[in-house]
């Protein structure tokens, strides 16, 4: 059919009207659709951004708890076993990941552990919609000074949706500061079969022995086993493998032994009376005893080179030692 004329004029233009009718109603149809889709888009990006940011912030919270229970619940480790542990950062990294010792459940660990924390938070994140993965890479496990445990944990975090649109992979580093004051010392868990446990304290006091020479504090500091301090020790972590090594973190206590003859623990009175060398029998002649003011009961019994550790250099002493 030819269309010609004016005729032939009108049918296209009535025909283009029509398309353009079409065109607008589709477009106008499809913005919308397409507003909606792009706004639930970016709500989706602001749900997971903060999502990421709440796990930023709740791995500090849960690398200090997990991290602190995992030192306790070693303590009673050594304590139940009577026996030191081979590798403190070997044995620190299953019990913080796993919430385990040697393969073995700890109650202790409960929901603390980096495992049960990933399977709590998935649940949560599953309602929205989200899915996340942790991924542990490295803990360092040091002292940065005798009183505090420094654990710094590396972990790679993947956090995606469920429909593999928005995807978040970043690397997060925790710092926890655990202090050691309070908890028990390995060393004695182990050499007095667990009878006679003794917490890391301090004698609260800024002198042992006062410029007139009252002995009083270190009286006391020597009665309470409390702990000095010292380069000469091993440090914390370090009793945990019962290595008697020095350390420049180290500390060191007096053994108290009427409290060990009290749990019917074997003595020696001629033994030098500092913590890691009389449970170990260690040989740091010469000793100095008999130290002014310092009653005989005590048997307060020390390497000579301590002696400005604990503040006796001028007192009178004896060098003629058990």
């Amino acid at each position: 059919m030819k269309l010609t004329g004016r005729k032939g004029f009108a049918y296209i233009v009535s025909a283009s009207l029509i398309l353009l009718v079409v065109l607008f109603t589709f477009l106008a149809v499809q913005r919308p659709m397409h507003t909606e889709r792009q706004e639930a888009y970016e709500s989706r990006i602001r749900t997971m951004n903060d999502f990421v940011e709440s796990v930023n912030k709740d791995l500090e919270r849960v690398s200090f708890i997990s991290a602190f229970r995992t030192l306790m619940a070693l303590e009673d480790d050594i304590g139940n076993r009577g026996e030191f542990i081979e590798d403190i950062d070997e044995s620190f990294r299953e019990t913080f990941m796993y919430g385990t010792i040697q393969g073995a459940e700890v109650p202790l660990m409960n929901d603390t552990s980096v495992e049960e924390y990933e399977e709590r938070i998935n649940l949560i994140a599953g309602t929205m919609g989200i899915k996340i993965d942790l991924n542990v890479t490295r803990i360092e496990l040091y002292h940065t000074d005798p009183w505090n445990v420094e654990v710094n944990i590396t972990t790679i975090v993947n956090i995606s949706d469920m429909h593999g649109e928005v995807y978040w992979e970043y690397e997060e580093k925790t710092n926890a500061r655990l202090p050691i004051r309070n908890l028990r010392d390995p060393l004695y868990a182990v050499h007095t079969l667990n009878r006679l446990p003794n917490t890391v304290r301090e004698l609260n006091a800024t002198y042992l022995v006062s410029p007139e020479n009252d002995t009083s504090n270190l009286q006391e500091h020597i009665n309470q086993s409390y702990y000095l301090a010292s380069p000469y020790a091993p440090s914390f972590l370090m009793r945990f493998e019962g290595n008697n090594s020095a350390s420049p973190y180290g500390i060191e206590s007096i053994v108290n032994i009427h409290e060990l003859s009290a749990q019917d623990l074997t003595v020696y009175p001629d033994r030098a009376k500092i913590d890691y060398v009389y449970f170990n029998n260690i040989d740091e002649s010469p000793y100095i005893c008999n130290v002014e003011s310092i009653s005989l009961e005590s048997y307060f019994v020390i390497p000579s080179n301590r002696q400005t550790l604990y503040e006796v250099s001028g007192l009178d002493h004896s060098t003629n030692c058990p």
